[in-house]
């Protein structure tokens, strides 16, 4: 006899019901024992309110970008520095680019 295509028999829906079970049972699993529970390391660090003192007193920093693990500080015509904003003890590099030589007009960084 032919089966047909949308004949379903009881050990398929056994085979169904198996593979669905298993699988609600890995998810759950996982997400049990992987799941967050508060003391996942994932918290925000406290941040200090107002403003904080970096370094660079010297210079007129025009422009700042975060960019990665790093803060570039561009300033001016003493040209662009930067500092591992992760590291408490990290101080400012210098990377280049200062230019005494441009006009005033073009002091924007």
């Amino acid at each position: 006899m032919a089966r047909n295509v949308l004949e379903v028999t009881r050990l398929d829906v056994v085979e169904i019901l198996k593979v669905t079970l298993s699988t609600i049972f890995v998810m759950i699993f996982l997400l049990r024992v992987l799941g967050c529970n508060g003391n996942s390391g994932m918290e925000p660090q406290p941040r200090p309110e107002g403003w904080v003192f970096m370094g660079l007193a010297d210079k007129e920093v025009r422009r700042v970008r975060l960019f990665g693990d790093y803060l570039y500080a561009c300033a001016a015509r003493d040209g662009l520095y930067r500092i591992h904003v992760q590291q408490s003890d990290a101080e400012w590099e210098f990377l280049g680019l200062a230019d005494s030589t441009l006009p005033r007009a073009f002091n924007d960084g």
